[in-house]
This record gives structure tokens, sequence and C-alpha cells, in this order.
């Protein structure tokens, strides 16, 4: 048998000291959820922004359209009026129509 020279083998690295700081796990899990919040929040920002437009643009009404309403609201005005007075006209004819009854009946 022929005499064979082994190489020797290098011995393993020493652990490196923690002075690196936590783990690439730790890192990237850290990454993940301050890129997950900046994305929430400019989601929440997008939909607060697009609902704050959307209700003061329906505060801005068109001068057209408000003369209309209020042009409405005075004809409801007018005609609860009428139907008021029609109510107290009803009410008078019926009052007097028991009348007659009452004064037979001694009551007043």
């Amino acid at each position: 048998m022929a005499f064979m020279p082994q190489i020797p083998q290098a011995p393993a690295p020493p652990p490196l000291p923690d002075i690196f700081g936590p783990q690439p796990m730790e890192v990237a899990v850290a990454v993940i959820v301050v890129v997950g919040t900046i994305g929430l929040v400019g989601v929440v920002w997008m939909l607060a922004r697009g609902l704050l437009r959307k209700w003061s643009g329906a505060a801005q009404a068109d001068p057209s359209e408000v003369q209309a309403l209020r042009q409405t609201v005075q004809q409801l005005g007018t005609d609860v009026a009428e139907l008021q007075e029609r109510l107290d006209f009803a009410e008078r004819m019926l009052a007097r129509a028991k009348a007659p009854e009452r004064i037979e009946r001694g009551e007043r």
C-alpha cells in the first residue's frame, strides 16, 4: 500500500459573537410589520381624504338646486296652511252638527 498523505481538515470557524444584533428572521419580521403599518396608514389616509371630499362636495350645492328646494318648501308651507284651514272648517261644521244634540240633552 502506498502511503497517501492526508490533507488536514480546516477547523470549524468559531461562532460569531452576537455583536450584529438580532437574527435575520427577527429583522425580516420587523421590516414586514413596519412596511405593513405604513401601507395600512396610507390606505386609511386615502379613504378618509376621499370621504371628506365626498361629504364636503355634497355640502356645496348648486344655487339653482337650492332655489328650487326653497320654492318647494314654500309651496309645502302653503299647502299645510290650506290643509289647516280646511281642518278648522271641518271641525267647526262638525261642532255645529253636534250642537243641537247637546242643547236637547242639556249639555254645553
